[in-house]
């Protein structure tokens, strides 16, 4: 395992960043304990996928996402990065534990700016060293309390291996709130949504469409993925119908006051497929309504201009004319 620890006054070796200045702003506070023999694909010995879990101090969800990863099918496809942020010594026992399995361990310490300034500094340097060191074609990010099923990586690499030519194609969310059932659990759908925090994968393609600068743009203030969201939204998010992940996120670092019953946690519950697995070859596109939340609609290819010019906060004026003078609203038919 080739750690890189932010508190260590070692000097970086042998690094391949590319020609994005913010991406070494980020990498460059990460220093090497142990230097990679290779860089670039061969870091990752040739897989073109890689998996990051984000972890902050629940130790034993940790290791309950990492078990769920390990036994993941199709995991010998896919590079290992772990990124931690260091305050909590039983975290530090589970990563020893896994020291042989996990490829890359990134920590860091708290950086100062509250509980999103640390999520969204932890999501920012793992995502960029899984593409830019790695050269992933697609990254997966896993929070640590989060499992995935058996299944998610071999759905993840059917549909990227069907789509990545597709310039529409933004990455692949594993969440649902549709009940388990036989006639679900092998189909998905094509929505117009932002990527899941609790895992959700974007290709190459996309993550090169983002500005890291702007994305680290007050770190403690923003979310990450509601920041993706509006560029994510000109094309779709591939999700199962039926979850794909097992979120266990309650009186967690991020949202310590939510509560198991909650509502978010028991639709996504009923909708998790668990140790299924199915022949890739089975997975089918049918579009469901109330896959997810309200705002995740399905995707139709005409709507992608409306989508694309909102993103504009120029054109925000002119919307609100359009309102005054009482034409049509284009949302009203597109969320249809």
């Amino acid at each position: 395992m080739t750690i890189w620890d932010s508190g260590s006054q070692q000097a970086p070796t042998t690094v391949v960043f590319s020609s994005k200045k913010c991406v070494a702003k980020i990498v460059s506070k990460v220093r090497f304990l142990k230097t990679p023999k290779q860089d670039n694909r061969k870091f990752g010995n040739g897989k073109p996928f890689s998996v990051v879990i984000f972890c902050h101090n629940r130790s034993e969800l940790l290791e309950q996402s990492i078990l769920s990863v390990l036994n993941a099918n199709d995991f010998n496809n896919w590079n290992f990065i772990v990124v931690q942020q260091i305050f909590n010594s039983e975290v530090d026992k589970v990563l020893n534990k896994y020291d042989k399995e996990i490829d890359l361990l990134l920590r860091f310490p708290d950086i100062g700016h509250g509980v999103l300034g640390n999520i969204n500094y932890g999501r920012l340097i793992g995502t960029s060293c899984a593409f830019e060191l790695f050269a992933s074609d697609l990254v997966l990010g896993i929070e640590e309390d989060t499992q995935i099923s058996n299944d998610a990586l071999t759905f993840i690499q059917h549909q990227y291996n069907l789509r990545f030519e597709d310039s529409n194609f933004r990455g692949i969310n594993l969440c649902s709130y549709i009940p388990y059932s036989f006639e679900n659990r092998d189909s998905y759908s094509l929505l117009r949504f932002g990527i899941s925090g609790q895992a959700g994968a974007l290709t190459s393609k996309t993550w090169k469409k983002f500005s890291l600068s702007e994305l680290l743009k007050d770190i403690g203030n923003d979310e990450w993925a509601s920041r993706m969201e509006p560029l994510l939204k000109t094309g779709y998010m591939v999700h199962p119908n039926n979850s794909r992940l097992f979120d266990q996120g309650w009186a967690g670092y991020s949202s310590p006051f939510s509560k198991e019953t909650d509502e978010s946690f028991s639709r996504q519950h009923l909708s998790w497929v668990n140790q299924y697995v199915t022949d890739s070859a089975k997975y089918i596109h049918q579009d469901r309504l109330g896959v997810w939340r309200k705002d995740a609609i399905i995707y139709k290819r005409r709507h992608n201009l409306y989508f694309k010019l909102r993103r504009f906060e120029s054109l925000i004026y002119l919307y609100r004319l359009w309102k005054i003078v009482k034409l049509p609203l284009l949302k009203n038919h597109v969320e249809k």
